[in-house]
């Protein structure tokens, strides 16, 4: 059976968006927690810095709608700025607390260099949103390509998100499905209540799947609460989930093509703090 994640050290990649303010809160509770050493990293886009080498290369301005150039000096100050403002946040952070936490600005693709420096660590932790979010859709183009490709735990985070408790696991009967629910275990506070959410699509199936988590419970002496939900109604719990003041959604990131699919659909349109583990974490 396979057992929790362990957490040793903790990854997180910050720029100045408030979606990356919400990433680094959350990740010095979880290095607290887990009383694990944490990594800070800003990373200079090497595309972008590419792109301002390009001729003719301009901007329209957010606020003022005027065209002006872009110079590959007037950029790599622009960034310079950004990153010293990101040391300070973080350095500010990570001060007063009794964590190893380290800091440090490189240089290249972002979510290539991300998941370079996540071999190292045990978690990653990004904002799901970056500076500059597509609009009408939640996730930015570094959340994307990390989901797509994460081999460790990637905990993803939104602008106001509160981690906390309830500590909510989204399970699917599997090996995998039971590090989630470990991993769960071993996040939720003294006295909580685990919240387990499980398709009832099938009757049978779900009462197969109640009946070992009520075992589970009893062995491990854990308080649960199982949440059947249905598939074609599946709205109804994005809406409660999205309702929470606080808390922590633990995916199971594999399992068959319609397992992957439910899975998305919580990825993409709920809001809460959400921690994905692979079968290779």
């Amino acid at each position: 059976m396979l057992g929790p994640i362990i957490v040793n050290q903790i990854l997180v990649s910050l720029d100045n968006s408030t979606h990356s303010v919400a990433a680094l809160g959350a990740a010095v509770e979880l290095a607290q927690q887990y009383r694990a050493a944490l990594k800070g990293i800003f990373i200079e886009d090497i595309n972008l810095l590419n792109l301002a080498e390009m001729p003719f290369c301009q901007e329209v301005g957010e606020h003022t709608a005027r065209v002006r150039e872009i110079t590959t000096d007037g950029l790599s100050r622009g960034i310079f700025v950004q990153s010293r403002s990101v040391i300070r946040t973080f350095r500010k952070k990570t001060s007063s607390i009794d964590i190893k936490a380290v800091f440090v600005v490189l240089r290249g693709n972002i979510h290539r260099t991300i998941e370079k420096e996540g071999q190292s660590s045990d978690l990653i932790v990004i904002g799901k949103a970056g500076t500059h979010p597509v609009r009408g859709r939640r996730l930015g183009s570094t959340a994307q390509a990390l989901i797509k490709n994460h081999t460790k735990p990637l905990l993803l985070i939104e602008e106001n998100a509160r981690l906390g408790q309830p500590i909510i696991v989204v399970y699917h009967q599997s090996p995998l499905g039971t590090r989630c629910l470990e991993t769960g275990r071993d996040l939720v506070n003294p006295g909580e209540t685990l919240v387990i959410l499980v398709c009832q699509d099938d009757p049978d199936t779900f009462a197969e799947v109640t009946a070992n988590l009520n075992q589970w419970a009893t062995s491990n002496n854990s308080k649960i609460s199982i949440q059947g939900y249905k598939t074609e109604t599946i709205h109804r719990l994005f809406s409660m989930l999205n309702a929470l003041e606080k808390g922590l959604l633990i995916l199971p990131h594999g399992g068959n093509v319609s397992e992957l699919k439910v899975i998305h659909l919580f990825i993409n349109e709920v809001s809460q703090p959400m921690l994905l583990i692979r079968n290779n974490s």
